[in-house]
């Protein structure tokens, strides 16, 4: 636990092995049941937020062109801690309650040619099978980091849906 306390003060609270199995992008190294143990952790004396994440590998198309790229599905509480608002150079955020927008990193949209409104299509492996999903992009964002640019970012009910995640 000593190294996931970072210099900003967050605690990351993760399954065990998660680091080998982040490196490898499994799914199966995700906390189940996240929103059972949400609220115990909210109680906690001092903790100010608690969040969930989940990242994926997917490939992004649209139209004939694609791209490696992996997704993060969010809560609602991320977008003031990674400061999202701020990022977004074109549309908008994707709407927590819409199950197929997308906000769309600055590489991706580039290398594919992306507009505002336009449709891509996500192909990967979930839990236990594959899928293939379209999302609508409502936004780009530029977080000034390269890793994050190549990134896509959507609701995290969104993904545990795509991902067949409890």
């Amino acid at each position: 636990a000593e190294e996931s306390v970072r210099l900003t003060g967050n605690v990351r609270v993760t399954s065990k092995n998660h680091d080998l199995k982040e490196k490898a992008m499994s799914l199966a190294g995700n906390i189940s049941d996240y929103s059972k143990k949400k609220e115990p952790l909210s109680s906690v004396n001092n903790v100010k937020n608690v969040v969930g994440q989940i990242k994926f590998n997917s490939v992004i198309y649209n139209s004939d062109k694609s791209r490696q790229g992996f997704g993060y599905g969010i809560e609602e509480d991320s977008i003031n801690i990674l400061k999202l608002k701020e990022q977004v150079y074109d549309g908008k955020l994707f709407s927590f309650d819409a199950k197929d927008e997308a906000l769309v990193g600055r590489d991706i949209a580039e290398n594919l040619n992306l507009k505002v409104g336009d449709e891509i299509t996500l192909l990967g492996k979930g839990l236990n099978d594959s899928y293939k999903s379209k999302y609508k992009v409502v936004g780009f964002c530029d977080v000034g980091n390269t890793l994050l640019n190549k990134a896509f970012f959507v609701s995290l009910t969104s993904a545990q849906d795509l991902l067949e995640m409890p």
